[in-house]
């Protein structure tokens, strides 16, 4: 009676060789599906180029910053943009937002391919990541912005807004004199096809401000 005990056992330890091929199949469908790609939801999708801005003005080499484009939403056409500036340790400097329609009107992918649409999003926001940068000092001044004399700097590398556009500043002249004198790291991007903005550097306060924006 022992012996066939101990043998009933041992048998059903094995395990029969229906059950074993079971588990193999059950194991290579797991491996299957976890090299499967993940599925694009939504828009959501991230570019970044690094930029020099809170540290072009220090002697740290180190102090590199990024630009971040973001869009999400619930698809591409009506998917929210996101610009923004990061430190070198992640800490937001400058943020902006809008509609993806408002900055690229008419350039929004609807492919019915979500993967095939955010293929298309990651190349404008891989364009939008790559913002001009200067100094205060390269800006047009206050008596020649809006005049034939001298125009803005480009944004996106399209090229300087058509002089004699309006412009706004938050600051009255003596105050954008006075910035535009100190040199300071301007950051300048696309608001939409017909406008552009450009941010600086004060590292007297430590944040980055408005300084200028134009309409094409």
């Amino acid at each position: 009676m022992g012996r066939r005990t101990r043998q009933w056992r041992l048998q059903s330890t094995r395990g029969s060789p229906l059950k074993r091929l079971t588990i193999a199949i059950l194991l290579l469908l797991a491996a299957a599906c976890a090299q499967q790609p993940p599925v694009v939801a939504g828009c959501d999708v991230v570019e970044s180029q690094p930029v020099q801005f809170s540290g072009a003005s220090t002697s740290d080499a180190t102090a590199g910053d990024t630009v971040e484009a973001r869009s999400f939403g619930p698809d591409c056409p009506n998917a929210v943009l996101s610009l923004t500036v990061r430190a070198g340790d992640g800490t937001p400097l400058w943020a902006f937002t809008a509609p993806a329609q408002t900055v690229f009107p008419g350039m929004v992918p609807n492919a019915e391919n979500p993967q095939d649409a955010a293929q298309a999003m990651r190349s404008l926001l891989r364009r939008w990541a790559r913002v001009s940068t200067a100094t205060t000092a390269a800006q047009p001044s206050w008596e020649a912005i809006g005049t034939e004399g001298e125009a803005a700097p480009p944004a996106l590398n399209e090229g300087p807004p058509p002089a004699g556009g309006p412009w706004s500043t938050p600051f009255d002249a003596i105050t954008y004199a006075d910035v535009r004198a100190r040199a300071l790291p301007t950051i300048c991007y696309e608001t939409s096809p017909h406008s552009a903005e450009c941010i600086y550097w004060e590292a007297a306060v430590g944040a980055a401000l408005r300084y200028v924006t134009f309409e094409r």
